[in-house]
């Protein structure tokens, strides 16, 4: 966390040169009547003449009653001319890989020239400043196989434990995203360890050549960005960073964040399958064969820490050895200090970042209960598995 908090505190130098490259902001849309004007108002700040925002619909959205559908919305917006909104494109059926994909392929028949591809959600907020760090990234780049990913911070103010909730999105991005990304690209680190990075689906861009070299965004799986992920790592593909940071919404209640989490679960979970899938899609030799599974056993390990880690560090491992009580009570210490004070040091971090991004913070008792609730979305995933209900056919769409 230290780390990553140190490289974006480093702002250094805004560059402003003239961009040379077209890049398309695209965000794909699906049933987002309450934030598409604010979503549109937003990201039509960003377009010039050669940085472009793509919309994205889906029929998959049908009208209720007398409320106009995402579509409709963005198609009225459009007609007003001090919103510069490029595209609007319509696809039947699809969910948020199927849009992209969609999205990607129009833009590369129409263009017939290489283009800069910008993946954001409909909630996103980010800056020119944003764009012109990318472009620099791509300008600098030796290696064309590569793609840049820009990192989230969740603010939160009402504290309790949406509040520790917030803090742990906000240290799995400043510890595992951000942070295993700026140690991997340590060249003696590297070369002991290859460090496995997945991509996440808002602030990803990368070139259209990139994009068919593998294939498109993954849309066979339940979860693209592991997949994507686990096709990057193994083709040798660098993830770079920049030092600005979006800022997203976490979920809005309890309920809300199991079923979150019950989605996002399917990306370890499911790592031998991607991997298989993957094998068999890019007939690869021996070294792509061994990284892809490396890959998804390391992937996996996190489906397994994820689902075990609360039930073994607060009720297993204390029942095991209640009758050593030096040990456990060193051992509730250790589980105290990895549930509320490593929160307390995030807060710290993400308001040096930006200030008052964190402004209110549950107590200990509330951190413990945001711990404990991390494997209620896994658990939840196994029932849907058992009722035969965890398809990409029954894919739950977070509410904003």
């Amino acid at each position: 966390m230290y780390i990553s908090c140190r490289y974006l505190l480093k702002k250094g130098k805004i560059f402003s040169n003239k961009q040379t490259q077209d890049v398309f902001l695209i965000i794909p849309v699906l049933e987002e009547q309450s934030i598409i004007k604010e979503s549109v108002e937003h990201f039509a700040k960003l377009v010039t003449d050669k940085t472009h925002v793509v919309y994205v619909t889906s029929s998959k959205e049908k009208k209720k009653k007398n409320i106009p559908t995402t579509s409709e919305l963005l198609c009225a917006l459009k007609k007003n001319t001090q919103l510069k909104l490029s595209i609007v494109l319509w696809l039947k059926n699809a969910v948020m890989a199927h849009q992209i994909n969609y999205a990607i392929n129009k833009l590369t028949q129409q263009l017939k020239k290489d283009f800069i591809v910008g993946i954001y959600n409909v909630d996103s907020q980010i800056t020119s400043s944003t764009i012109s760090r990318i472009l620099k990234v791509f300008e600098n780049a030796k290696d064309r196989r590569f793609v840049v990913q820009q990192y989230t911070l969740y603010p939160h103010s009402s504290g309790g434990i949406l509040s520790h909730i917030a803090l742990w999105q906000n240290r799995w991005t400043l510890h595992f995203e951000l942070g295993r990304v700026l140690v991997g690209e340590n060249s003696y680190f590297s070369h002991i360890c290859k460090t496995f990075n997945y991509v996440i689906g808002h602030g990803l861009f990368f070139t259209n050549k990139v994009w068919k070299e593998i294939g498109g965004i993954p849309q066979d799986v339940s979860n693209e960005d592991a997949c994507m992920g686990l096709v990057l790592y193994a083709h040798d593909y660098k993830i770079y960073s920049i030092k600005n940071v979006e800022y997203a919404l976490i979920a809005k209640n309890l309920k809300v964040y199991v079923k979150q989490q019950s989605v996002w679960f399917n990306g370890p979970l499911y790592a031998f399958l991607y991997a298989q899938k993957i094998n068999s899609r890019h007939y690869p030799d021996v070294k792509f064969y061994f990284q892809c599974w490396m890959g998804a056993a390391k992937l996996f390990m996190h489906a397994i820490y994820w689902l075990f880690g609360p039930i073994l560090i607060w009720f297993v491992v204390p029942i095991y050895f209640y009758k050593h009580p030096a040990f456990l009570s060193a051992w509730y210490l250790v589980a105290i200090y990895h549930c509320y004070f490593l929160n307390l040091i995030a807060m710290h971090f993400v308001n040096k970042i930006n200030p008052h991004t964190i402004t209110n913070v549950g107590n200990m008792i509330e951190a413990i209960v945001a711990y404990l609730l991390h494997c209620m979305g896994p658990i939840y995933t196994l029932i849907k598995i058992a009722k035969g209900k965890n398809s990409i056919k029954y894919k739950y769409k977070t509410e904003k």
